[in-house]
């Protein structure tokens, strides 16, 4: 079955508004589609709450905020990062629910090592950063890691600094979201089109944490040979492009 109804979900301590201009973008190339940006408790418009270190108690709350979950309506999931991890759940749990999955730049614990998930030589600048007052040094900070087309995408720190004011993800919060990736596991993926994304020059988590995932759960694998982590913000057209690809 297809259906033109999206669910993104976004990653670690990113809300919504970190998806840039990749809504609008993505809009163009599929003119129809029905969108669902949800927030993970702890980040977002969500930042006061507390982010679980269940997953399963993660999946409930996002169903709890879907207008399709609530009006029985299947979709398409996409979630980058953290975000990949829970879509891969959900279509786990609720495979009903689910008419394809697409994940970006993600990981699984069960099958890659932590400093592949998180690459070592971020673990000092992540450090200071979040012990930052200054949220546009944050973002700045953030955006130069996750992103390899820096200089033409600083243009969103002002945005994002300015929101975090109010919406500043807590140092629990942050810690939470590490262990509930941790506690993440996927027996299966379900039999429906199933897209792995990745960067190969991704610089905050090894492209073979996507290897892997390709290689023991299946899907097709898309491989963007020159952005950085965070793919929706540095290559929108050829992301959107990749997700309304249809599979054979």
């Amino acid at each position: 079955m297809n259906n033109n109804r999206w669910i993104f979900l976004r990653g670690l301590t990113r809300g919504n508004i970190h998806w840039g201009d990749f809504q609008q973008i993505f809009k163009k190339h599929c003119p129809d589609a029905e969108m669902e940006f949800l927030e993970i408790p702890g980040n977002g418009l969500r930042s006061d709450e507390s982010t679980p270190v269940s997953v399963e108690k993660l999946i409930l709350s996002l169903r709890t905020n879907s207008v399709f979950v609530k009006s029985n309506q299947p979709f398409n999931i996409c979630g980058i990062s953290l975000g990949g991890m829970a879509a891969m759940k959900w279509a786990e749990m609720f495979p009903n629910e689910v008419t394809t999955i697409s994940v970006i730049n993600t990981s699984l614990s069960q099958y890659s090592a932590f400093y592949k998930r998180l690459r070592p030589d971020n673990y000092e600048i992540l450090l200071k950063t979040l012990f930052l007052t200054n949220t546009y040094e944050q973002e700045e900070n953030i955006l130069r890691i996750t992103s390899n087309d820096f200089e033409n995408k600083k243009y969103f720190i002002k945005k994002f600094a300015e929101f975090a004011l109010n919406h500043q993800v807590t140092k629990l919060n942050f810690l939470r979201q590490l262990i509930l990736a941790k506690n993440i596991y996927i027996e299966s993926i379900p039999l429906i089109p199933f897209k792995i994304i990745s960067s190969k020059n991704d610089r905050l988590v090894d492209s073979s944490c996507s290897d892997v995932i390709a290689l023991k759960l299946g899907g097709v694998h898309f491989v963007h040979p020159t952005a950085g982590h965070d793919l929706p913000l540095d290559e929108p057209e050829w992301l959107s492009e990749i997700l309304v690809k249809k599979l054979e």
